[in-house]
């Protein structure tokens, strides 16, 4: 059967506590702070806390709440030039990896990783610089307990395409291993996560773009352990404007978020060669549809159900695309 298929996190102004409601293991709470803060990222620790990463006054920003939304602490890294962390993993049990962009003036963008463990101790900061403009968009952990990273290139060499793909692989210590450029697109083409597949190879979802004429589609790239390209497929939904925002890779394929017009998204079960095994579309749900931010995510539950995390709602589905739910949890002055 052929079909036409072609992030954000919750955004949240920072630290004052305003309002909090704990009940039966539900919070609520709105933190401000002088200028601002966005959450692009945030993850459950082993110690039932969570770790979200963003920015905050204009530089990277990591704080631990507790499981009522409490602060507990509270990290910044920058030089005031808008630098934040776009996502964040786990290392191991008590040492996570945040990864973002660097202004080393501003004008360049580097690729910015931290260390830090739980008790918010920082051991270790990373700048990395191929010579060129990128910031990374998403870090996920390896099968061999290493870390990949995607990452925009901007302007490279002022010719086109505008952006292109960099995935980066590291080991264990952050040392790098490889970094390649792809290019899908004749004119843009922006990942937004990287991820292991089940066995050594490596999962790409991005926005591809073809100029002249306009053709934005999302796209899947998949590549082996040492960064060479196995296949590359895209996904229309028919306005080509679309951008394969998330995934969850599991033994039975790859079900994939993609998100298309202002007003309609996209779940697809693809296998492990992009090919499609079903496709379900919904309708009047807000997530971003903002093209070089990653805010969108597609999150596994225990009952092999998805939760999709928009910038203006909270989605449930079941394990085949069903609908269950939305909310939309904003709170407005």
């Amino acid at each position: 059967m052929k079909f036409k298929i072609v992030s954000s996190f919750l955004v949240l102004n920072l630290l004052t506590i305003l309002f909090s409601n704990a009940q039966n293991g539900y919070f609520a709470k709105i933190y401000t702070s002088i200028q601002s803060v966005q959450i692009y990222d945030l993850l459950e620790t082993k110690d039932n806390c969570f770790l979200m990463v963003g920015e905050k006054d204009g530089e990277a920003f990591i704080q631990k709440i507790d499981s009522v939304g409490q602060p507990l602490w509270q990290r910044k890294i920058g030089n005031n030039f808008n630098e934040r962390f776009t996502s964040i993993a786990e290392a191991n049990d008590s040492i996570y990896v945040a990864a973002g962009r660097y202004y080393n003036n501003p004008a360049n963008l580097d690729i910015l990783i931290t260390k830090i463990n739980l008790n918010g101790y920082i051991l270790s900061n990373r700048i990395i610089d191929f010579g060129i403009s990128e910031e990374a968009t998403y870090i996920s952990k390896t099968k061999d307990s290493g870390f990949v990273i995607s990452a925009m290139a901007h302007n490279i060499g002022g010719g086109t395409p505008n952006e292109k793909i960099s995935v980066v692989k590291l080991d264990s210590g952050l040392n790098i291993i490889w970094g390649k450029l792809y290019s899908y697109g004749t004119n843009a083409d922006i990942p937004y996560f990287v991820k292991s597949a089940n066995d050594s190879s490596l999962i790409v979802g991005t926005y591809s773009e073809n100029y002249p004429p306009f053709d934005g589609n999302g796209a899947l790239l998949f590549l082996d352990n040492n960064g060479n390209s196995l296949w590359s497929k895209k996904y229309q939904t028919g306005n080509n404007w679309s951008m394969f925002r998330d995934c969850y890779v599991d033994s039975t394929g790859i079900t994939g978020l993609i998100e298309s017009s202002v007003s309609k998204f996209y779940i697809v079960k693809t296998d492990f060669n992009g090919n499609v095994f079903w496709v379900k579309s919904y309708s009047g749900i807000i997530l971003n549809n903002v093209l070089n931010e990653p805010y969108t995510r597609l999150t596994p539950c225990k009952d092999k159900g998805f939760l999709i995390v928009g910038k203006d709602n909270l989605i449930r589905i079941d394990s085949t695309g069903n609908l269950l739910w939305y909310r939309s949890p904003f709170l407005y002055n």
